[in-house]
């Protein structure tokens, strides 16, 4: 069973990893919020760079379920982007008595594997639901709550495209052994080194159950 510390990363993890999902709901809801505006009030797509007529306008933008859909996404991905740089921030400052060497002996990149079942698994199964009928609701919290449950289960972290693509974390399948100890364990390897980088030297690193992060903040 995860410590509370640990379960409040993971489940930032989860939802970090459903952006790509939200910004698709954002695009969904705004050409939906679009055809509504148009045909009840005429106009046109040079009116939304015309702030002053945005801004009085502005409360009866929100008599729209897509405005709030908006809305609650953006603000959402603007929280989960603050509280993962702040936790890896607080992972790379760790106390040296939580870290320890770790030689790596075989590493195999794992990050194409993952997109493609980051893919199946976070984002198709989503695609289709309109979130501003209960039924598209209901249907995305039962999906979001079981997909949930497996990610925190499995400690799932690793399928998260967010880590890669803004946080330059790479995933991989590594085998290792630590100082003193002649056994080779075989685990998930959270990194900014590249395969060759990895395997000529000693890296420190923080973790168990399956899932390491290399605490070096240089390529």
């Amino acid at each position: 069973m995860l410590n509370k510390k640990k379960l409040k990363a993971n489940i930032i993890l989860l939802l970090s990893a459903y952006i790509p999902l939200y910004l698709t709901v954002i695009v969904q809801n705004f050409f939906s919020l679009w055809d509504k505006l148009s045909s009840k009030y005429n106009i046109s797509f040079t009116d939304l760079f015309n702030f002053r007529k945005i801004k009085n306008n502005f409360n009866e933008l929100f008599q729209f379920p897509e405005t709030w859909i908006m809305t609650i996404f953006i603000v959402l991905i603007l929280l989960l982007f603050s509280l993962i740089f702040l936790m890896l921030l607080n992972t790379y400052s760790t106390n040296s008595s939580l870290s320890y060497e770790a030689k790596v002996v075989n590493v195999e990149d794992k990050n194409h594997e993952y997109l493609t079942s980051y893919i199946a698994v976070y984002i198709l199964p989503f695609i289709t639901l309109n979130l501003t009928t209960y039924s598209g609701l209901t249907q995305f919290l039962i999906l979001f709550l079981f997909i949930g449950y497996i990610y925190l289960k499995y400690e799932m972290i690793y399928i998260n495209p967010i880590l890669n693509i803004f946080f330059r974390l790479n995933a991989y399948d590594v085998h290792y052994k630590v100082k003193d100890n002649d056994k080779t364990y075989n685990t998930v390897l959270l990194s900014k080194k590249d395969r060759e980088t990895l395997t000529k030297m000693a890296i420190k690193v923080k973790g168990s159950n399956g899932i390491l992060i290399d605490l070096d903040k240089e390529k």
